[in-house]
Parts: structure tokens; sequence; C-alpha cells
């Protein structure tokens, strides 16, 4: 849907934060560069991103960049206690993690995810195309939170693969 209306106005703002604007044609190259960065550290479907960012439009970015590598969005929220930040990343297994500087310090360290810092400089960019997504199998949700709880731990939602269009509708 974004790479529609990127066509029809590509200078239209998709998204707006506190004053800040990226237009359709700069959210889509940026996810589209961000998601090429994404599958080569293993998104992909039925693989978990964890994103823990501060609300901006570098989340939107984020959001969109997961969808397309067809990995799932796993938001984390850094104002979690670390006790709990373990517990949901232990839990949820993400193949990496998505921050930046300001949150890192705060969150968990594990050796084996690694760590994507968005305000980092960015590599040398990729030329090649992403790969076409592997459509995830129906019920394999596109989004989550706190998956898989323990009776008596915390409760999560997700949304079913269904829904996906909705979110850009």
């Amino acid at each position: 849907m974004i790479q529609a209306q990127v066509l029809r106005t590509p200078q239209a703002t998709a998204a707006l934060f506190e004053g800040a604007t990226l237009s359709y044609a700069e959210l889509d190259a940026a996810a589209e560069r961000l998601a090429r960065r994404l599958v080569r550290l293993g998104a992909e479907p039925e693989r978990a991103v964890a994103v823990a960012l501060p609300r901006g439009l570098n989340t939107a970015v984020a959001f969109l960049a997961v969808l397309r590598t067809g990995a799932t969005y796993f938001p984390i929220d850094p104002a979690y206690p670390e006790e709990r930040l373990g517990y949901l990343l232990a839990d949820a297994r993400p193949v990496l993690l998505l921050t930046e500087r300001s949150v890192a310090a705060d969150l968990p360290q594990s050796a084996s995810r690694p760590v994507l810092l968005l305000d980092d400089p960015a590599p040398q960019e990729d030329p090649r195309p992403l790969p076409a997504a592997v459509p995830a199998r129906p019920g394999i949700p596109p989004t989550s939170s706190t998956p898989r709880d323990p009776p008596g731990g915390p409760r999560g939602s997700w949304s079913p693969t269904p829904g996906r269009p909705r979110c850009w509708a």
C-alpha cells in the first residue's frame, strides 16, 4: 500500500512527529534501506525483530521495514524494568534487536542476538533488491507483544496476518 501511495503522491506527508515529517517517498526509501539491512541480519518470515525505539519517525520506518522482511514486529518498551525486558527478549527469541544509542544502554544485551543501532552510520548501501517476501503461514502474526506467556505471567496480544493491510489503510 505504501508503494502505491508513493506512485500517487510521493511528496505528500506520510508521517509527522513533533514538527518533523517524512513524505511517502522518504518513508518508502528509508524502510527499503533498513529492510535490506534487516534481511542481511536474519529477519525473515516466522522470525521476530525486537524494536525498542522512542516515539518518532524512526518507529514508523522500523515498523514498515520489519513488515517488508516478512518478520514479526515485536515492540519493546524501554521503560520496562530490566527483569521484565530480559524476560520478554529471552521468551520471544528475536533474531535481532533494533534500537538507538539513547536506549541501547538500558536494554539487556545478549551475545547471541545482534543489535542494530538506527543512529549508527549505515554501512555502504547494498544495491541488491530485497528478495520477494515469502508470505507467512496463515495465523503467523506480523506484530506481537509478550508471546507465549506462562500461566500467571504477563499477558500479551498479537495481530493476525489478515489485519496487516489495515495497518496502512
